[in-house]
């Protein structure tokens, strides 16, 4: 397992053309805490449908969410409002410490 900082993520969704654009839009859940596994999935729940349906269930390599330090990998809306990132690299997520 390897440690996960708060704020570790910067999700980077653009506002043109989804249907929620002019509302709010929260992070209401996530399947990882302070730690993840090295090749673990990474979901994403948000308070609001975000993309049509039609893009559902295919595979993207545009960068929703980032990382740091940077990880390699490719994105997929499960549903209108749930994003998962999948570690694309041999090593998955890298290790990481925190400051003493």
């Amino acid at each position: 397992m390897y440690s996960s900082p708060k704020n570790l993520l910067c999700l980077g969704l653009p506002p043109f053309g989804w249907p929620h654009a002019a509302v709010k839009t929260d992070l209401r859940g996530r399947n990882f805490g302070e730690e993840v596994a090295r090749q673990q999935n990474l979901v994403f729940t948000f308070s609001h449908d975000l993309i049509a349906d039609s893009l559902v269930d295919r595979w993207d390599s545009t960068e929703y969410v980032t990382f740091e330090p940077a990880v390699r990998g490719k994105f997929k809306w499960t549903s209108s409002n749930e994003l998962m990132f999948s570690p694309t690299s041999v090593s998955g997520l890298v290790p990481i410490t925190r400051p003493g």
